[in-house]
């Protein structure tokens, strides 16, 4: 298996947390409101080892605004929107 190495940092008042393997790819990227990582909070990009992609916003916990999935080519592939955890479209 791959090596993944996690660094969780402040900002402001938000955890800023990145996942990267042992290559040095970035998998995971995102900020969340509380130590524990439960409340993911702006917005978090994943990276998927086909090398698709994906971006996905929060707003204190709730999927909130458009996500997007991208084909490894970097094609946008889908969009999701969100208001307050719901999918509107």
């Amino acid at each position: 298996g791959m090596a993944m190495q996690q660094s969780i940092s402040r900002e402001g008042d938000l955890y800023r947390v990145r996942i990267i393997d042992s290559t040095g790819n970035l998998f995971v990227d995102g900020t969340y409101l509380d130590p524990e990582l439960q409340k993911p909070h702006g917005t978090l990009s994943i990276q998927l080892l086909d090398g698709s992609r994906q971006v996905r916003h929060f707003h204190r916990g709730l999927e909130d605004g458009t996500w997007e999935k991208y084909f490894p080519n970097g094609q946008l592939e889908e969009q999701m929107r969100y208001s307050q955890g719901r999918r509107n479209g």
